[in-house]
């Protein structure tokens, strides 16, 4: 019998995963507290923050990726999101992002086979623009 697997936490989380609907620092700070695994919140705003969210991450890894127009998007989007929201909300989500672009940066400088520089330059710009560069 196999028994359910846990959760990854925050360290563990993959820089390009999709946010959890039942992150605690999110639950906690709407002031909803220690959640049931099995329950989702359903408090006022919730869902619009986890679709904000949701755009955040297509538009940085569309954007890291070089898809055209994506840049520019996030260039409008994460102001405003960061705005909206706070940058204690979007602290964790800013971290790996940033993490994951310069993953890919570095692998670009790093490799031996074919080297992408647009691919390095999205990167950078993504970084840029989450630094508020």
């Amino acid at each position: 019998m196999n028994e359910p697997s846990e959760q990854p936490g925050p360290a563990e989380r993959r820089a390009d995963a999709a946010h959890p609907c039942r992150d605690r620092s999110v639950t906690s700070q709407l002031g909803m507290g220690e959640l049931s695994p099995s329950l989702q919140p359903v408090a006022p705003g919730f869902t619009a923050i986890l679709d904000r969210l949701e755009v955040l991450d297509d538009l940085v890894f569309e954007s890291i990726a070089g898809k055209p127009g994506a840049i520019e998007q996030l260039r409008l989007v994460w102001p405003a999101t960061l705005k909206q929201l706070g940058p204690e909300l979007l602290e964790e989500s800013r971290s790996q992002y940033l993490r994951h672009a310069m993953s890919v940066w570095k692998d670009c400088l790093a490799s031996e086979e074919i080297h992408n520089p647009s691919l390095a330059v999205a990167a950078i710009d993504v970084i840029n623009v989450l630094l508020g560069a």
